[in-house]
């Protein structure tokens, strides 16, 4: 089997770390005008666009033999990078999106929103696991694509698309990032959580098409419909929080 350079490696890994954190930059000190209305509009955007682009994921999964195409050859390409080493860490990473982690995490976001009474991020996380899940599932047996073949010491028992380990891994800490970075009053604290959960749901994403477990459009299936319920439930935690806020002005008594 070839193996990569390091150098190569290294450069690469390196490349798309700097990529993310432009990306996120961009997006944490992106300003909107007009509060709510401005969050409706990127709501509406947002959920539009991944719909749309999603629809064209499992359009070409079913339908168009370019995309099959393409799987393929990004899983033969990613030969060089399976190196035994590699294959170590990734197998340990991608535990980081496994169901009990990913629960052992939720109920640890929970526990923290219900001690300390933000019923508006409780209610956020409710939409976006509930929501996630059961999509997730409906689609894993609706469509039931196989797995690509198992060429590692590593298997996984449910259909393949989408991946649940990319939509559990974006929801999940994609929602605990939002619920973080929402208290942090500095900018550039705000971008350093959403920059590493960006990382961390990218590395886990990743190690899914590096382990061969699945396609390619499997995990940006996974990525998509878990991101089109993340931004729903931050949504719905948002449009609940305003709620309350303008219910406790209006129970104080006046001068």
């Amino acid at each position: 089997m070839p193996t990569l350079s390091p150098a190569i490696a290294f450069a690469t890994v390196l490349a798309a770390v700097l990529a993310t954190r432009v990306f996120v930059a961009l997006l944490v000190n992106t300003r909107l005008p007009g509060r709510r209305p401005g969050r409706t509009y990127l709501t509406v955007l947002l959920v539009t666009v991944i719909s749309l682009v999603l629809a064209s994921v499992v359009a070409g999964v079913l339908a168009d033999a370019r995309l099959v195409a393409a799987d393929r050859a990004i899983l033969e390409g990613l030969d060089a990078l399976r190196a035994p080493a590699m294959v170590m860490a990734f197998a340990w990473l991608t535990d980081a999106g496994s169901n009990l982690t990913l629960a052992v995490a939720s109920v640890m976001m929970a526990t923290w929103f219900a001690v300390e009474r933000h019923r508006h991020l409780l209610v956020g996380l409710v939409v976006v696991l509930m929501s996630s899940q059961l999509t997730l599932w409906l689609a894993k047996f609706g469509f039931h694509r196989p797995r690509p073949e198992f060429t590692l010491e590593i298997l996984a028992h449910s259909p393949s698309f989408p991946s649940g380990h990319s939509l559990g891994a974006i929801t999940v800490y994609g929602y605990a990032g939002y619920a973080v970075a929402r208290r942090l009053r500095n900018g550039r604290w705000r971008f350093e959580a959403c920059f590493w959960t960006a990382v961390l749901v990218s590395l886990v994403a990743f190690s899914r098409i590096l382990l061969h477990v699945h396609h390619p459009s499997d995990v940006l299936a996974g990525l998509l419909l878990g991101g089109l319920w993340l931004v729903i439930g931050v949504a719905a935690s948002e449009r609940r929080h305003d709620h309350c806020a303008r219910a406790a002005s209006q129970r104080e008594p006046g001068p």
